[in-house]
């Protein structure tokens, strides 16, 4: 294993005028879809400064996340309806939108509408999805005038993260993955950011289905791997568990970041190291992480096998996970 050192809104009470359309998955009447449509909890969102019923909700046509993608996000999950890890996601929202020039709400309006929507969601644990765009500014380069940001939080389904479709069961089950033939690039403007222009990963993602696996793999103009479609990726070996450094050109996920944490604390050795495709296939484990998937196995690679199907140190890190963050919910 050769690894190398790192080197105008109409809702809500808002001012905003512009025409509007209300957010609904089809060009159809507002009528037409269903919550369960959305894949949303509930009968509301968390639009601007209050809670909107999901057929009410509306944003402008001229908003500049949904004409040029000029918004940052982040996801977050619950236990026992409260917001995991906040402070990191809302810490990295804010490193986000720095780097996009998008103005902010205060954090103490963001941090409320997350509270609000879990609170009101249908069930303990959620998935949270928080939005700000950069407002109703119109296509130009230059938006027109001063637009307050676009403010949403959306409470949706926790999916599994082991598919039942694809039939694995029993302890062996894990994802398929692929590299994909693109290159994600170390340098870009939009490394380590998370922007609502997410098509690059959906593309990814779709890619992936389209090759019967469940999550595609990115790597960078060195060939190195950077991270999965929506998650980060880690490898075992000899006892050792490897992730790529942020250099590599990937999102510095939250769970990621506590993992590692994690599993320092408990004296598991643990390095930041550049990985190539070799390093995976020559791994006894593979693994992603994120606010959704916690810590989900990865049995396959390109179809070739990783290991000898088991994961017994994916398995304990997840163990311990599970009976970490229910009690450290802000760490």
């Amino acid at each position: 294993m050769h690894l190398r050192e790192n080197p105008g809104m109409t809702t809500s009470g808002n001012s905003h005028t512009s025409t509007s359309v209300p957010i609904t998955s089809t060009g159809t009447s507002p009528d037409a879809p269903s919550p369960s449509a959305f894949d949303v909890l509930g009968q509301q969102i968390y639009l601007h400064d209050r809670l909107v019923p999901i057929r009410d909700a509306k944003i402008s046509v001229l908003d500049r996340g949904l004409l040029r993608g000029e918004g940052v996000f982040e996801t977050l999950r619950t236990y026992n309806r409260i917001p995991f890890a906040i402070t990191r996601h809302l810490d990295r929202m804010e490193m986000s939108a720095k780097a996009s020039g998008i103005s902010l709400p205060p954090r103490a309006h963001i941090s409320e509408g997350i509270r609000v929507i879990c609170e009101t969601a249908e069930f303990p644990e959620t998935r949270v999805h928080v939005t700000v765009t950069a407002g109703p500014g119109g296509p130009a380069p230059d938006p027109i005038g001063n637009p307050a940001p676009t403010f949403i939080v959306i409470a949706g389904s926790l999916s599994p993260a082991l598919p039942e479709a694809a039939g694995r069961t029993g302890e062996k089950r894990g994802l398929r993955a692929v590299t994909l033939p693109w290159v994600r690039h170390e340098n870009a403007a939009l490394t380590g950011v998370k922007p609502t222009s997410y098509l690059d990963h959906l593309i990814g993602h779709k890619w992936a289905q389209q090759q019967e696996a469940d999550e595609g793999i990115w790597t960078n103009s060195a060939k190195d791997i950077t991270e999965a479609t929506g998650s980060n990726l880690f490898i075992v070996h000899n006892g050792t568990i490897f992730t790529p450094p942020i250099e590599a050109g990937l999102l510095p996920g939250v769970t990621r970041n506590l993992i590692l944490e994690r599993c320092i604390a408990r004296g598991i050795p643990t390095l930041e190291r550049r990985l190539r495709l070799s390093d995976v296939f020559e791994a006894t484990e593979c693994f992603l992480t994120s606010s959704t998937k916690e810590a989900t196995p990865v049995m396959e690679l390109n179809r070739q096998k990783i290991g000898d199907g088991t994961h017994p140190v994916t398995d304990a890190i997840l163990e311990d996970w599970r009976s970490w963050a229910p009690a450290h919910l802000d760490p």
